[in-house]
């Protein structure tokens, strides 16, 4: 490159290349049932059933566990055979083949979740609410639609 008076004009440039991250597994829900109160006491129970797919590099079913379920997580320490409890919650994989098929019961106060999902306390409405699962040093992430309906002081949703 010249200037206007014919010098030659250096310049160096720099690119730096950042890999994306790496995007999570994903999770499959097959089943879906909230029971709790309105308001909640804190005992709400979310029932989950589904897969994921995990890599072959995950040799065992054993180790930590977290799910969350919105802004609500719950960390488990699962034994040889995949399961574990947080008492009053749990979490089990089934037998795995090329997926790992898993239930989860989730007890806790939902409100905030059902809130900020668009669900007011007291309300009925769909919920569309992110679930994000981190086990064997990856994230799994997948969306829960539940149309909840809220009776009285019941709370229910499929």
């Amino acid at each position: 490159m010249f200037d206007t008076q014919g010098n030659t004009i250096k310049s160096n440039t720099t690119v730096t290349v950042t890999a994306a991250a790496t995007p999570p597994g994903t999770i499959t829900l097959t089943k879906a049932a909230l029971k709790g109160k309105n308001p909640s006491l804190g005992k709400d129970v979310l029932t989950l059933g589904g897969s994921i797919a995990l890599p072959t590099t995950v040799t065992s079913l054993s180790g930590p566990l977290t799910i969350s379920i919105g802004s609500v997580s719950k960390t488990f320490a699962l034994n040889a055979k995949g399961s574990g409890t947080a008492v009053p919650s749990s979490f089990k994989f089934g037998k795995r083949t090329s997926v790992a098929p898993f239930t989860a019961k989730i007890s806790a106060n939902l409100s905030s979740v059902l809130t900020a999902a668009g669900v007011p306390a007291g309300g009925s409405g769909k919920a569309t609410i992110p679930v994000t699962i981190t086990f064997g040093g990856a994230d799994y992430a997948g969306i829960l639609n539940l149309n909840v309906t809220t009776t009285g002081a019941n709370v229910v949703g499929k």
